[in-house]
Protein backbone atom coordinates (compact mmCIF):
# COMPACT_ATOMS: atom_id res chain seq x y z
CA UNK A 1 0.00 0.00 0.00
CA UNK A 2 1.17 3.38 -0.94
CA UNK A 3 2.37 5.68 1.82
CA UNK A 4 0.18 8.42 1.81
CA UNK A 5 -2.64 5.82 1.92
CA UNK A 6 -1.40 4.11 4.21
CA UNK A 7 -0.45 6.80 7.07
CA UNK A 8 -3.83 8.06 7.51
CA UNK A 9 -5.21 4.71 7.68
CA UNK A 10 -2.27 4.27 10.69
CA UNK A 11 -3.72 7.20 12.35
CA UNK A 12 -7.24 6.46 12.67
CA UNK A 13 -6.23 3.14 14.27
CA UNK A 14 -3.63 4.15 16.53
CA UNK A 15 -6.41 7.16 17.65
CA UNK A 16 -9.00 3.46 17.95
CA UNK A 17 -6.37 1.87 19.76
CA UNK A 18 -5.24 4.07 22.23
CA UNK A 19 -8.99 3.96 23.53
CA UNK A 20 -8.30 -0.08 24.39
CA UNK A 21 -6.42 -1.27 27.88
CA UNK A 22 -2.60 -1.13 27.97
CA UNK A 23 -2.43 -5.18 27.63
CA UNK A 24 -4.65 -5.07 24.52
CA UNK A 25 -2.25 -2.08 22.92
CA UNK A 26 0.75 -4.26 23.32
CA UNK A 27 -1.19 -7.00 21.99
CA UNK A 28 -2.46 -4.92 18.62
CA UNK A 29 1.45 -2.73 18.05
CA UNK A 30 3.11 -6.76 17.93
CA UNK A 31 0.57 -7.53 15.73
CA UNK A 32 1.51 -4.17 14.03
CA UNK A 33 4.88 -3.93 13.69
CA UNK A 34 4.98 -4.98 10.07
CA UNK A 35 2.92 -1.55 9.50
CA UNK A 36 5.25 0.63 11.75
CA UNK A 37 7.81 -1.03 9.78
CA UNK A 38 7.06 -0.31 6.78
CA UNK A 39 6.01 3.68 7.93
CA UNK A 40 8.99 4.64 9.47
CA UNK A 41 11.82 1.35 8.81
CA UNK A 42 13.92 -0.42 10.99
CA UNK A 43 14.05 3.24 13.30
CA UNK A 44 10.68 3.44 13.96
CA UNK A 45 10.50 -0.37 15.10
CA UNK A 46 13.32 0.16 17.16
CA UNK A 47 11.78 3.38 18.77
CA UNK A 48 8.52 1.54 19.37
CA UNK A 49 10.29 -1.09 21.40
CA UNK A 50 12.04 1.41 22.93
CA UNK A 51 8.62 3.59 24.52
CA UNK A 52 7.46 0.24 25.69
CA UNK A 53 10.52 -0.54 28.22
CA UNK A 54 10.30 3.15 29.07
CA UNK A 55 6.59 2.80 29.85
CA UNK A 56 7.22 -0.87 31.40
CA UNK A 57 10.17 0.84 33.57
CA UNK A 58 7.65 3.76 35.03
CA UNK A 59 5.30 1.53 36.22
CA UNK A 60 7.35 -0.50 37.90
Amino acid sequence: MPYAELLPLWQETIHYLSLHTRPNLLSDIKALFPVIFALGGEAATAEVARAIMDVARWWR
